[in-house]
């Protein structure tokens, strides 16, 4: 699941796009009152995140620089933020350490927060990679103000549409040719993904089977990066490839994509034609 790791750079992103305006509404119009300050936008800028990954942990923080123009520190600032998916089932979330905004000060802050990739249900994350989903998050912020006496705790959704990793992907069943000498039937495939999985492996295998049972199976391997091509040779038994040869059948094809964990299944029924016919005919 390392693609994760650009996703999350992004989704942190707005994640911390949103705590910053949160910052802004709740501490600023006060910090105005208490003394002539910069324009907000001076007061609070959101660096560039960063990411690794540890096992099935990823490490996230965001450089945060906060002006805080007033006489009194901000106490024990924490951010969180929590995940679900459209139908409201909860994926993930997270909370900062409690940090303190200096008064009077410009306070360079690094806001780190960790996820556990594990807690992520596998059907969620064949939806994230294979279909897309649109993320319900909710960011909160908890802090105290004026020594104590003031407590905030303010939480704000949104929602984040992720577009699908995997673009488009099958087997042309059309194309596949019957190798008799190598005693494979040879199907071509294609893969289209989304730039953040370049780099990344991929798994095809396939089954080929009729109506008295499977025929043949076989994989293929690739990296990822853009529009992809490539050829699944299913090993058959002699039998399998008689009945190919001799016989027009019903066949099902069984087309599993996996990647980085995630995984989904393709299924194509369709009609062969011995290749004395002329050819197989989905």
């Amino acid at each position: 699941m390392r693609w994760f790791l650009t996703s999350a750079r992004l989704l942190v992103l707005a994640v911390y796009l949103v705590i910053t305006f949160l910052i802004l509404m709740v501490f600023i119009p006060p910090a105005m009152l208490v003394m002539d300050g910069a324009p907000p936008d001076d007061l609070i800028s959101v660096g560039e995140p960063e990411s690794e990954m540890i096992g099935d942990i990823v490490h996230m923080s965001v450089p945060l620089t906060i002006t805080n123009p007033t006489y009194y520190d901000i106490e024990d600032l924490t951010l969180s933020f929590e995940i679900r998916d459209g139908s409201g089932e909860y994926i993930t979330g997270s909370s900062t350490e409690p940090v303190n905004v200096i008064a009077g000060e410009e306070n360079e802050l690094d806001i780190e927060m960790s996820l556990d990739l594990s807690d992520i249900d596998i059907t969620e994350l064949d939806e994230i990679v294979f279909e897309g989903t649109i993320l319900e998050i909710t960011v909160g912020l908890h802090a105290g103000y004026m020594l104590g006496l003031v407590w905030l705790d303010v939480t704000v959704p949104f929602e984040q549409e992720m577009d699908p990793l995997v673009n488009d992907y099958g087997a042309d069943a059309e194309g596949a040719t019957l190798d008799q000498e190598n005693r494979t039937f040879d199907i071509p495939y294609y893969i289209d993904t989304n730039d953040m999985l370049d780099g990344h492996d991929a798994l095809v295998g396939m089954r080929l089977s009729n109506s008295t049972g499977i025929m043949g199976s076989g994989d293929a391997s690739m990296e990822l990066g853009g529009y992809h091509e490539g050829e699944c040779a299913l090993m058959l038994s002699n039998e399998s490839i008689e009945s190919l040869m001799t016989t027009e059948q019903d066949l099902t094809l069984e087309m599993d994509v996996s990647i980085e964990g995630a995984s989904v299944t393709l299924i194509q029924h369709y009609h062969w034609a011995p290749p004395s016919d002329g050819e197989g005919v989905p």
